[in-house]
């Protein structure tokens, strides 16, 4: 897998620019963002507010920790109640996804965000992608790609949960090289549609049977072995143009 289709989760956004009532957060890689959060420290999309385009494991660090009532994204967003993108345990780990999809965060989610990370690729809305989190519910160390990834060294093989973006179906393996136990997830969580975008999405937030046993990632189904996600959602919502998810840790 040529290394320019690798991207570590764990980069620190940095200021771009600033319009009179907000800040941008963003680097600039020479690629056109096309995931956004844009966030409010009030209701009803009021107030001060910063827009990111990429992770930002330290919201502390531009005074916005604790703050985030209201948002509008595109993508697949996750808010946690830590830094470095973990959370309490037992307690709530948020998401938003959607295209162009406003929310006035659930009473869980309000005031609760100390560092938010953006799923798979940030540069293609629906491209097909993996990502793997080192953690269940989408915490700690991440990684993800669009192409086959014969080895997942990275983690050290500590793949706990998974998310999926696109249309194309992902093989993960026990072993390197494809081999192993292996397993086709599908990517049926959530599908929208607006204009010209779509977004589709598949959450794995946990992987009982072979959790820290993935070690390798083939695109397409290579398995008769198919895994459709199922969720333990406290509460989920969906109007079509978007929707959240709080996921409960116990």
């Amino acid at each position: 897998m040529r290394a320019s289709y690798i991207f570590l989760a764990l980069v620190v956004a940095c200021s771009a620019s600033v319009p009179p009532q907000g800040t941008t957060l963003a680097h600039d890689l020479g690629r056109s963002y096309v995931g956004k959060a844009q966030c409010w420290a009030e209701p009803d999309g009021t107030g001060e507010y910063h827009i990111f385009n990429d992770n930002n494991p330290h919201l502390g660090g531009i005074g916005f920790d604790n703050t985030i009532e209201s948002v509008r994204v595109t993508g697949v967003w996750m808010f946690y109640n830590e830094a470095e993108f973990s959370a309490h345990d037992p307690s709530y780990m948020c998401y938003v996804y959607g295209i162009d999809y406003f929310l006035n965060l659930p009473p869980q989610c309000r005031n609760m965000a100390t560092s938010i990370r953006y799923a798979c690729n940030p540069y293609e809305l629906n491209g097909d992608c993996w990502a793997v989190y080192d953690l269940t519910y989408f915490r700690g160390e991440s990684m993800f790609g669009t192409e086959d990834m014969p080895d997942l060294s990275y983690l050290s093989h500590e793949t706990s949960s998974i998310i999926l973006t696109g249309e194309s179906s992902w093989t993960f393996c026990t072993e390197t090289h494809y081999s192993g136990y292996c397993h086709c997830f599908t990517p049926d969580t959530y599908h929208e549609e607006q204009d010209t975008q779509v977004l589709d999405l598949a959450i794995f937030e946990e992987l009982p049977q072979f959790s820290n046993r993935i070690k390798s990632v083939r695109k397409g189904c290579h398995s008769k072995s198919i895994i459709s996600s199922s969720s333990h959602r406290l509460h989920h919502m969906h109007d079509g143009k978007g929707g959240y998810g709080i996921l409960k840790m116990n």
